[in-house]
């Protein structure tokens, strides 16, 4: 029978659309191995079939009013969360007295690289 843990991941491998991965485990040795419980095959091949993780969330994400209204913008509201977490990091790197000025120099460039 087949491993049960292989059988997860190539049920999970499906569900993120690791489709190439799928493919590959699906052929060559393993296939002999998938093979031999047609059952658990069946059970890869009908999970291939389903919409992957992502594309439920993008699915669900479309029809999602409020990420955009006339009182609130969701993308606008979360760039500025996101720009205020990096200006607050930028702070914590140029207040600390334990890093040298390299590291804060470098830290800080890899941050405004970010915004």
């Amino acid at each position: 029978m087949i491993n049960y843990k292989f059988m997860k991941y190539l049920l999970i491998s499906s569900l993120l659309s690791v489709v190439t991965v799928i493919s590959l485990a699906c052929s060559s040795e393993v296939e002999t191995v998938v093979e031999t419980v047609i059952v658990e095959k069946e059970v890869v091949k009908e999970s291939e079939k389903n919409d992957s993780l992502y594309n439920l969330i993008e699915e669900w994400l479309e029809r999602t009013p409020f990420l955009q209204s006339n009182e609130f913008d969701f993308w606008t509201s979360y760039q500025n969360a996101v720009n205020k977490m990096i200006t607050t990091d930028i702070d914590k790197i140029i207040n600390n007295e334990v890093i040298d000025i390299k590291t804060k120099k470098n830290s800080i460039k890899n941050y405004k690289n970010i915004k």
